[in-house]
């Protein structure tokens, strides 16, 4: 509207009000508390406005280019601290998001007895659920941390069919990949499983 405040927000310069006791930009109760002078200078880091900062002082006064500048200073000053400080409420709130997140999905791996994996394309790391142990006898360990610790364990039978096909799926277009194959056990056994990956 037309009051100080929202003048010193659409401000790109300090905005200085000489009498505030008879201007109809401030609020009546700004009017009665004997301010007669305002300096007001919008907080607006990276282009976004957090909010307006004014000084008020009861004489009239025009508020020297020195004044406004240790004025401009400190807005800025405080700006980064406001800042700051909503970029760290984000990270907690952010860091607790993931901690909730990271629960729900520990113990949906613990409610479940299949083996969840995970396979980053671009360093071929490969992390496994803690079902790798209990249904195959493997640690994370000892099948190693790339995807070399999977190929070794599918059958020989299988072993081929099984790489062409997810690799196929990683080359094209699809999103959705799914196997069925024999996977070598600790004890030197195999086991059939069903593969899904997206």
């Amino acid at each position: 509207g037309a009051s100080f405040v929202a003048q010193v927000a659409a401000s790109e310069e300090a905005l200085v009000l000489p009498d505030a006791s008879a201007s109809p930009a401030v609020s009546p109760g700004m009017r009665h508390s004997g301010v007669r002078s305002l300096l007001g200078l919008r907080l607006w880091p990276h282009g976004k406005l957090l909010g307006v900062l004014c000084l008020g002082v009861r004489e009239i006064r025009p508020f020297e280019p020195q004044a406004r500048r240790h004025f401009e200073t400190l807005v800025e000053y405080l700006s980064g601290i406001i800042e700051k400080a909503l970029l760290l409420q984000q990270l907690r709130r952010s860091n607790e998001q993931l901690r909730e997140s990271e629960t729900r999905y520990r113990l949906a791996t613990q409610a479940i007895s299949d083996v969840i994996w995970e396979w980053n394309l671009l360093t071929n790391a490969v992390s496994w659920s803690g079902g790798i142990e209990k249904l195959f006898g493997y640690s994370q360990e000892q099948l190693g941390g790339d995807a070399s610790g999977w190929y070794d364990n599918i059958h020989p039978e299988d072993r081929e069919r099984v790489v062409h096909n997810i690799h196929a799926l990683i080359d094209g277009t699809g999103e959705r990949w799914r196997d069925e194959y024999r996977v070598r056990r600790r004890d030197g056994s195999y086991v059939h499983v069903t593969d899904h990956g997206l």
